[in-house]
């Protein structure tokens, strides 16, 4: 099996007092306001308890990333937590040489994703518990 990426286990937790179904209209209303004309965040779907997206560049052609947001109602309200399904990455090399670390292709755009989800709960429920992590034992 291949070395995972750093930061292959990247997610977000959140504890709000949302309905489920309000925190799912709210990741896929995040999903759909990111991108620009390279790479973006497409909406793949919902099941029971999550929704699915993927990081998409170069016209939707090219799949960077999966990943989903798995979503259960609790007694106060609801929980949330994305993660990474599947990723690709890329790395510089010199005559066949690696030069820098490998890189998860579309992680900026996963991470936006993230970061923006946590805000969109926050301002519909302040007291949402919110914790967004990069890299284990890294918290933001």
């Amino acid at each position: 099996m291949a070395k995972l990426q750093k930061f292959h286990a990247s997610h977000i937790n959140i504890q709000t007092r949302l309905p489920g179904e309000r925190l799912a209209q709210l990741s896929k209303a995040v999903g759909d306001d990111l991108g620009n004309k390279v790479i973006n965040v497409r909406f793949e779907g919902a099941q029971p308890g999550c929704t699915l997206f993927s990081v998409r560049g170069w016209g939707d052609m090219a799949e960077y990333l999966t990943f989903q947001m798995q979503i259960a109602d609790s007694r106060y309200g609801s929980t949330g937590k994305s993660y990474i399904e599947r990723y690709k990455t890329s790395q510089q090399t010199y005559f066949f040489i690696p030069v820098s670390p490998r890189e998860m292709r579309g992680y900026g755009m996963y991470k936006a994703f993230i970061v923006r989800l946590g805000h969109a709960v926050r301002a519909e429920d302040p007291e949402a518990h919110v914790v967004i992590i990069e890299r284990p034992g890294v918290q933001r």
